[in-house]
């Protein structure tokens, strides 16, 4: 599969992006998200308003539900 890169997008759209909720790749069960992630590299547009995003290993990521503000 080929997500679009989060820095594909146009930076006054990034600008706008906030995370809203952490979705538990267990159960399910939405988290509020604490903050936007620090390196971009990092972020794939998966669908919709859902994104991925890791840290260092991306077996370890992490989807949000983001809005525009």
């Amino acid at each position: 599969m080929n997500y679009q890169h989060i820095l594909e997008q146009d930076k006054n759209e990034r600008k706008h992006l906030r995370f809203v909720k952490a979705i538990h790749d267990q159960d399910g069960h939405t988290y509020p998200a604490l903050s936007l992630p620090e390196n971009w590299e990092n972020v794939r547009h998966v669908v919709g308003n859902l994104y991925f995003a890791w840290d260092e290993d991306p077996l370890l990521g992490q989807i949000y539900l983001a809005e525009y503000d």
